[in-house]
């Protein structure tokens, strides 16, 4: 598949939550929140991989233990940076399309993940969300963007905020 048509789940998961510290490998059933959620998403049929974006903190070194051993895709990078770890991560990866997604999302249903990537080829649009609104309850939380259009806002603000939510600036201004 070429990069132009690739949709790859960008999941941002570390263990040093400051709400819930080790919640994505908190145990529901015996299994781990993120492996409950990866393969919730490998139902998706339009997407074409899973990655975990995670941190470069010794915390994460749990989480990367249990994502090698499940040969989940992963990538690490700056903790408090959390937009340029996505942006290194589709890097590292040849991701041109993210279909982002939080680590505490561990109900996210696929067929949502799919509804949004049919309307976002569709509609040839940069930014896809269904969290601007409250439309879905929490936990269903999707973005869909092109790279280039992430590392677009990443040159236009260098902000706090911007940097810790991927998508802040994208969400705030009319770029």
């Amino acid at each position: 598949m070429n990069k132009e048509n690739k949709f790859s789940i960008i999941i941002e998961a570390r263990m040093n939550s400051s709400r819930l510290p080790g919640k994505v490998l908190m145990k529901i059933k015996n299994l781990p929140v993120i492996i409950i959620m990866i393969k919730r998403l490998l139902k998706s049929k339009l997407s074409n991989e899973i990655i975990v974006a995670t941190s470069l903190n010794k915390k994460d070194n749990i989480l990367v233990k249990v994502l090698k051993k499940k040969k989940i895709k992963f990538f690490r990078g700056s903790e408090k940076n959390v937009l340029k770890r996505v942006i290194d991560t589709c890097d590292f990866y040849s991701v041109n399309y993210i279909v982002k997604i939080c680590g505490d999302s561990p109900l996210i249903d696929p067929r949502i993940v799919d509804d949004m990537i049919a309307f976002y080829k569709r509609s040839k649009i940069d930014y896809l969300s269904n969290n601007l609104k409250l439309n879905y309850p929490e936990g269903m939380d999707v973005e869909i963007l092109s790279l280039n259009v992430l590392k677009k806002s990443y040159q236009l603000s260098k902000s706090k905020k911007n940097k810790e939510h991927v998508t802040y600036f994208i969400k705030k201004s009319k770029f």
